[in-house]
C-alpha cells in the first residue's frame, strides 16, 4: 500500500482541528497524528509555557525541575506504575521495555486497547479519553504533545533494578511542553455536539469515544482515505489507520459533512 502520508498536502499553518494548506485549502483534523494533536494544534497555554522556557536558555538536554514536576503527575495520573522513563523515541522505549521484561519486545507486541485489549507481551498503550490504564507490566501512554522529539514516555509497573540505566537529561523545553499539555489534558471536555453513538449508523467504521476505527478490509482502505482527502477531511494515514473525531467545537455544516462521509464511505 502506498505510504498515505504522501498523499497530505503542504501545511501553511495549523489551529485548533484546522489544517491550511499553501493552496488555501482547509482541512478538517482526524489524524491529530495519531493522538499527539489530540488537543488540537496550539493547544491551551502551551505556546506560553514553549516561549517562557526558551526565554530562560533552557533548551539543551540540561537537569531541570521540570523532570520532577512530571514525573510527580505522572505518578498521580497512573497511580500504579512505579516508575518512569522518557525516552527520545518509541524504538528507544521497546528497548527500555525489553531489558526490563528480559525479552526481545517489537512494535507489533504492543497491544492497543482500541485493536487488541490485551497482549501475552505484557505491553500496552494507553489512550486518553478510553477507560484507566489497561493491566500491563510496561505501559506506553498516547500523550498529546506534539512537538517534533517530544519526550516518549515508558511507566513501568514495579520499580526499576538498580542496573537499569539512569534517565537522560532531557530539554526543559520538551517537558515544560509535556508537562502543560498533560494538565491541559486532565481538565479537557469533550464538545457539546459529541455524542458516544455519533457513527453509529455508519457501517464500516466502529467508534470508541472519540476514536474512529475502520472495520473494513485494509485493502479498501487507500481508496477511502482519498476520497475523505478529496472532501478536505484528514483520516490517520498511518497504521492502524485509527482516526480522532474533533475534540472541539466546528460548524454545523463541517459536522455535518464528516459524518456524511463515514456514512457513505465504505457504503454498503
Amino acid at each position: 500500500m502506498t505510504d498515505l502520508r504522501q498523499l497530505v498536502p503542504i501545511i501553511r499553518r495549523a489551529r485548533e482541528y484546522h489544517l491550511y494548506t499553501v493552496a488555501g485549502k482547509r482541512y478538517l483534523d482526524l489524524w491529530q497524528e495519531g493522538g499527539r494533536a489530540l488537543l488540537g494544534h496550539r493547544p491551551g497555554r502551551l505556546t506560553t509555557a514553549l516561549k517562557n522556557t526558551i526565554s530562560k536558555g533552557l533548551i539543551a538536554d540540561l537537569p531541570s525541575v521540570y523532570s520532577g514536576r512530571l514525573l510527580r503527575l505522572l505518578r498521580r495520573m497512573y497511580p500504579d506504575y512505579r516508575d518512569f522513563r522518557f525516552t527520545c523515541s518509541p524504538a528507544e522505549g521497546l528497548q527500555l521495555a525489553s531489558l526490563y521484561l528480559g525479552r526481545t519486545i517489537a512494535a507489533s507486541d504492543v497491544a492497543d486497547p482500541l485493536i487488541v485489549p490485551s497482549a501475552d507481551s505484557g505491553v500496552s498503550l494507553w489512550r486518553p479519553l478510553l477507560s484507566d490504564p489497561p493491566y500491563a507490566d510496561v505501559l506506553f501512554p498516547v500523550l498529546p504533545f506534539s512537538m517534533a522529539a517530544a519526550p516518549f514516555v515508558v511507566c513501568f509497573r514495579s520499580s526499576l533494578p538498580r542496573h537499569f540505566p539512569a534517565q537522560h537529561p532531557v530539554s526543559a523545553v520538551l517537558l515544560a511542553g509535556l508537562l502543560r499539555c498533560l494538565h491541559d489534558l486532565q481538565r479537557f471536555q469533550l464538545p457539546q455536539w459529541y455524542r458516544p453513538d455519533l457513527l453509529a449508523d455508519c457501517p464500516g467504521w466502529r467508534q470508541e469515544e472519540c476514536y474512529v476505527v475502520p472495520a473494513f478490509e485494509q485493502a479498501r482502505y487507500e481508496q477511502i482515505f482519498a476520497a475523505f482527502l478529496d472532501a478536505q477531511v484528514l483520516l490517520n494515514p498511518v497504521e492502524p489507520y485509527v482516526s480522532i473525531l474533533p475534540g472541539g467545537e466546528i460548524s454545523n455544516g463541517e459536522r455535518r459533512k464528516m459524518i456524511g462521509l463515514f456514512r457513505r464511505f465504505p457504503g454498503e
